[in-house]
């Protein structure tokens, strides 16, 4: 539909890439989603229109690395020996309580 109804035999590079850029662009879709929509497009051309896709000016969405989300007591040390003030007194006081 997004080509004007046109068949894949009729379609090259350019209206792929085209459909691409739009779902990251203008659909705003994730990485994940356009990963699987570009190895759907290369499924379609290789097993039914049996044409390979070369040359395509696209590649696979790299994967965000995840923030951890828990800290180990070295990172938290440094994150507390880096406070100063009020906030350093807070987690000096935590530091005691968990002790007892």
């Amino acid at each position: 539909m997004f080509n004007d109804k046109k068949l894949p035999d009729d379609m090259g590079n350019h209206h792929i890439e085209r459909f691409l850029n739009n779902l990251a662009v203008n659909k705003q879709v994730s990485g994940a989603t356009q990963n699987q929509a570009l190895c759907a497009i290369m499924l379609l051309y290789r097993y039914i229109v049996k044409r390979e896709i070369k040359g395509l000016s696209y590649s696979f969405t790299k994967r965000e690395k995840a923030l951890p989300t828990v800290l180990t007591h070295e990172e938290t040390l440094t994150i507390i020996n880096k406070l100063s003030g009020k906030y350093r007194l807070i987690a000096s006081i935590l530091e005691i309580l968990k002790r007892i």
